[in-house]
């Protein structure tokens, strides 16, 4: 791009330093422009290693705290189909989660 600018200045003339720091200024407007996109998505990012994580410390939780209850969740029909719908929910929130953060571009 300098180059170019250099050039182009040299078959027409005009101001050649008015010119290289509007490049300058568009390059750093560039690379801001960049940086607070990458901030606006960090939640998207961390949303999406966090997600998968929740319902396995949420069931180390409850085994902690009320080992019966974990018991009678993973033990019994209903509790196991509560579980699979859980599974599902947070698969399909991964995907969307993943699907956000590459629309990104990260």
């Amino acid at each position: 791009m300098l180059v170019a600018a250099i050039d182009l200045h040299q078959e027409l003339g005009g101001d050649l330093v008015a010119s290289l720091m509007g490049l300058a200024e568009g390059l750093a407007d560039r690379e801001r422009l960049r940086l607070e996109a990458r901030a606006a998505t960090t939640q998207a990012r961390i949303a999406a290693r966090i997600v998968p994580l929740a319902p396995v410390g949420s069931l180390v939780m409850l085994l902690a705290i009320a080992p019966e209850s974990a018991r009678v969740l993973v033990g019994s029909p209903p509790g196991l189909a509560l579980i699979g719908v859980a599974g599902a929910i947070t698969g399909a929130a991964v995907v969307l989660l993943r699907r956000i953060a590459r629309s990104a571009g990260l």
